[in-house]
């Protein structure tokens, strides 16, 4: 995290980029899992803060965890552009890695806060809370839509 006071942070929703099930993913296709994320959510990259998982379970070494910050800086350019903090949650334990090559390779200068070992899906939403010391942990709260089973009748189509 690049600076304490931009927390707590509350009600960010979930993009869910769906990558491939592979080691290497190449930039273009984070970016692309990105843009079709916003898509499935029918919003707009860049009019408000988001929380980007990442599902992601290769080994942490060094290019492709650069592949990976790259395809995250090209994705959300107008989230950066409009001042927005980038917030990435990371299903192992690589995220602060990967903040730090946004940071110091890619020269972002927004706040970035990078979240290890949590699992999001799409629809959910979550809150992030101030950094507790001296461990220098935050609190996460997850908020998932849940859809209950529909029983009863199904909608059918009548022919006339």
């Amino acid at each position: 995290m690049t600076r304490p006071d931009v927390l707590p942070i509350r009600n960010l929703q979930v993009i869910y980029p769906r990558l491939p099930e592979r080691e290497q993913i190449e930039p273009g296709e984070m970016e692309e899992g990105i843009r079709r994320a916003f898509q499935r959510l029918d919003l707009q990259e860049g009019e408000q803060p988001v929380a980007l998982s990442v599902d992601w379970n290769g080994m942490p070494r060094y290019p492709l965890l650069r592949n990976l910050a790259q395809g995250i800086v090209n994705g959300l350019q107008k989230t950066m552009a409009a001042g927005f903090p980038l917030v990435l949650v990371f299903n192992n334990d690589f995220g602060a890695l990967v903040g730090e090559i946004i940071r110091d390779e890619f020269k972002v200068t927004n706040d970035i806060v990078s979240i290890d070992t949590i699992s999001l899906q799409e629809f959910d939403y979550i809150d992030i809370g101030e950094v507790i010391y001296p461990a220098h942990v935050v609190p996460v709260v997850i908020k998932s839509l849940v859809f209950p089973e529909v029983h009863g009748p199904k909608a059918e189509i009548l022919e006339r």
